[in-house]
């Protein structure tokens, strides 16, 4: 673009240049290498190897305040607040073991000192049964059922809002919205584009096909990396649009995730308004009415204890306080989790951060509670273990409640839901002794307490795909046919099986369609060489839990993948006009017998007795021709505004198609932010 971005006012701002991190901590005696050999002595332990050493001592990044026409840049700590961080490490210092306790095994860290030691020293995992809390004999205290989360029971499809005619993201949770790579409003398409590695935001106007482009974002950082700097996915809501940037820092090369919010009431010239920054990789956000909240996941290494950059995660420059960071005093972690909040309205700062050291990276939120689930390192035992962590939100502000361990693993997302104050999560069990496979089901209150539970489900096969819908559960299993359970949660002590129905190949996303019915997208197998045979859509009327059928489905044989497998997002699905698309990636052979792999966006309707009706097949091409994918992603989505139905993603291309003809209605490709 050749016009500036304009400046917001906190330009003028200016801050002093950050000093190192090494000088805001004195090495305490108690981690002198002498105190610490004392102390594995006593205690009988060996050191524990640095999860990773492969780069030089990171300093405190420093970040310059540039005058003129350049944007403002981090908030960085400042000398004045190093005596700030010291007098709150020593109030910290103080808190009472019994004030820092959580439900679980996990424990608010009293100072960086306590962090550094837990790193390096590293705490022994005794397998008890207590950890479990799977025995049925388990006895709670019943508590009133939070009302927070109904909203979850009726599962998100993606549909239209009132008065509006545009699609929406498909989402898990009803009004908790989640950031994606394309968005619309009806009047205007925003699509993340990344080119030579630099992803900008893309504003299109549109109107019944045509398209014009009238602006793009960033690179809006002024580090050297600054061309590495990539916007990864948005959340859009009236004239703010907020972006998930991946971004490397300047001093160390390390990645960070920065959030920058935008005014876009003038969609040709976008403001700056917000910019944050917060450690580590990006895992995932949500955003729940202005506040969107990020995750990140952060690996650490405690090999200098002057260099706290390295084992603890910082937020917008500064370190998370020690009160907000926890850690398992039971087992250990090479990574953290951190968890920010940002107000939209006025993202000058975090509203709150919070730290947990943990190794999970699959990120369950409710209307009222953020559930972090992972699978644990096995030091003993012979099963598969999964470590969940609560945290309760409101406003922006955060709240740890506790953690919990589990036997099993954790598909994704979709196999946790909460309901009633109740979590309830389906995993798979892998017993390493006997190299075998089983599936159990738990309800957890909200204390994270195991109230109910059945295991043994499905012996030798694993869990592919679940939802929830009220007091009722869905999973799906496989290893050579294709088992839908439902389950009856109406009592959350005494869970119980209402059937099983068993068919050809499996479901890898279940999704509610309607009333009654079950929309499954997976993979036909054949039982017999359990070969697949293509991209299978089946509709299960659910209408009788104790008697669930599969009542359609259509096998399509040339497509072999799908990003609809793994990825709920690249759904497009409205249950009201009656309609779903994803992209498939097929496997063709020409007349001589040479394999070509192809690209198709395909979309679908249901009539009830007369099964899945294409409406739409789109070769993703020029001139009516697949490409031969490979430099692109192959990640096409779908959105549609009336009764267009605009293609992004496609390399730097987006098209339009009429949804009644199919006709092309126009192309625009999209300009190169360099």
């Amino acid at each position: 673009m050749d016009k500036k971005w304009e400046k917001d006012p906190m330009d003028q701002k200016w801050i002093e240049e950050a000093k190192k991190t090494a000088e805001l901590l004195e090495p305490p005696e108690s981690l002198s290498p002498k105190a610490v050999t004392d102390r594995l002595k006593q205690e009988n332990r060996r050191p524990k190897r640095p999860f990773r050493i492969y780069r030089a001592a990171a300093v405190l990044v420093i970040f310059l305040i540039l005058g003129g026409g350049s944007l403002w840049m981090f908030r960085m700590l400042g000398s004045d607040r190093k005596a700030e961080i010291r007098a709150q490490d020593k109030a910290e210092s103080e808190m009472s073991e019994a004030a820092s306790k959580l439900s679980g095994s996990y424990r608010a860290a009293k100072s960086y000192e306590e962090i550094y030691e837990y790193l390096n020293v590293g705490n022994s995992y005794w397998m008890s049964e207590d950890i479990w809390d799977i025995k049925s004999e388990v006895t709670f205290e019943e508590t009133a059922a939070a009302s927070g989360d109904a909203a979850s029971a009726e599962a998100a499809v993606g549909k239209v809002t009132e008065n509006t005619d545009y699609s929406k993201t498909n989402v898990q949770v009803n009004d908790i919205d989640e950031s994606d790579i394309v968005k619309t409003d009806g009047k205007y398409l925003y699509v993340v584009y990344s080119e030579d590695m630099t992803g900008q935001v893309h504003i299109i106007e549109i109107d019944d096909g045509n398209m014009r482009e009238i602006a793009q974002t960033g690179p809006i950082t002024e580090g050297i990396y600054r061309d590495y700097d990539s916007a990864l996915e948005i959340y859009l809501d009236g004239n703010t649009m907020t972006v998930i940037m991946d971004c490397i820092e300047d001093s160390s090369g390390d990645s960070y995730t920065a959030t920058a919010v935008y005014d876009i009431t003038d969609r040709e010239e976008p403001k700056l308004t917000g910019l944050l920054s917060q450690d580590g990789t990006y895992l995932s956000s949500r955003k729940n009415g202005n506040y969107v909240y990020v995750f990140t996941l952060k690996y650490t290494y405690a090999v200098d204890k002057n260099e706290v950059r390295d084992f603890i995660p910082y937020v917008d420059g500064a370190p998370v306080s020690c009160k907000n960071i926890y850690y398992s005093e039971d087992t250990d972690a090479d990574c953290v989790l951190v968890a920010a909040s940002v107000d939209t309205v006025s993202p000058d700062r975090f509203v709150d951060t919070e730290a947990v050291y943990y190794g999970g990276s699959i990120m369950y939120v409710s209307n009222d509670a953020i559930y972090a689930a992972g699978q644990c390192r096995i030091y003993d035992g012979n099963k598969s273990q999964s470590d969940l962590f609560k945290i309760s939100y409101a406003d922006g502000r955060m709240e740890p409640v506790g953690s919990r361990r589990i036997l099993g693993r954790i598909n994704d997302q979709f196999s946790m839901d909460q309901y009633n104050g109740y979590l309830r999560l389906a995993a798979t069990v892998d017993d390493y002794k006997t190299d075998s496979q089983a599936n159990s089901l738990y309800v957890l209150d909200k204390d994270l307490n195991v109230v109910g539970s059945i295991h043994n489900l499905a012996p030798d096969e694993r869990i592919y795909s679940a939802r929830f819908m009220g007091d009722t559960g869905y999973f799906v299993t496989f290893r050579e046919t294709d088992p839908l359970f439902s389950v009856d949660l109406s009592d959350p002590e005494d869970p119980r099986i209402m059937g099983e129905l068993k068919i050809t190949g499996f479901s890898s996303y279940l999704q509610f369609y309607g009333d009654g019915k079950l929309l499954g997208i997976g993979k036909e197998v054949n039982p017999r060489t359990g070969e697949s045979e293509g991209i299978k859509l089946s509709m299960f009327d659910i209408s009788d839990p104790y008697d669930v059928k599969e009542q359609d489905k259509t096998v399509l044989k040339d497509s072999y993948a799908s990003p609809a497998l793994n990825d709920h997002k690249a759904v497009l699905i409205d249950t009201e006009r009656n309609l779903f698309g994803f992209c498939t990636m097929n496997c063709e052979t020409d007349s001589e017998g040479y394999e070509h792999y192809k690209l198709y966006y395909m979309l679908y309707t249901y009539e009830e007795g007369e099964g899945f009706k294409e409406l739409l097949v789109i070769p993703v091409g020029e001139d009516g021709q697949p490409y031969d994918f490979g430099w692109y992603d192959g990640d096409v989505r779908g959105v549609y505004v009336g009764n267009t139905l605009y293609l992004t993603n496609i390399g730097p291309y987006i098209r339009a198609y009429s949804l009644e003809s199919g006709e092309k209605l126009g192309e625009i490709r999209l300009k190169s932010g360099k």
